[in-house]
């Protein structure tokens, strides 16, 4: 009987290949032969690292389903890895420099 570890019905795709990671502000990894599953909505909806026991035969799987992506050797990962940033309305400064503190992620904001 040939059961499924994980179902990947409602998989979109999935990539395999090296990634780099944040798991939490501070921190970064490297993680070579990282498989991520994407959900029909884009989620990521499941991840395995290649010592996951489940981790050959999730790639068997995907493959056979015709959903697995492999990155090509010096192709990297980067999932997360996004540049959240904001401009303050220049309506605020209205010809004046001044200084805003405390806005998340930055110490001073300066406006002129």
């Amino acid at each position: 009987m040939n059961t499924p570890v994980y179902n990947t019905n409602h998989i979109q795709f999935a990539i395999v290949g090296d990634t780099f990671h944040t798991p939490v502000k501070g921190e970064f990894e490297f993680i070579r032969d990282y498989l991520i599953l994407v959900n029909a909505d884009g989620d990521i909806d499941a991840t395995f690292t290649a010592d996951h026991p489940w981790y050959p035969t999730m790639l068997t799987q995907l493959t056979e389903q015709g959903k697995l992506q492999t990155l090509r050797q010096g192709q990297y990962l980067l999932p997360g890895l996004v540049d959240l940033h904001c401009h303050a309305h220049s309506g605020l400064k209205r010809g004046k420099d001044w200084i805003y503190p405390s806005m998340i992620g930055c110490k001073t904001i300066r406006f002129h």
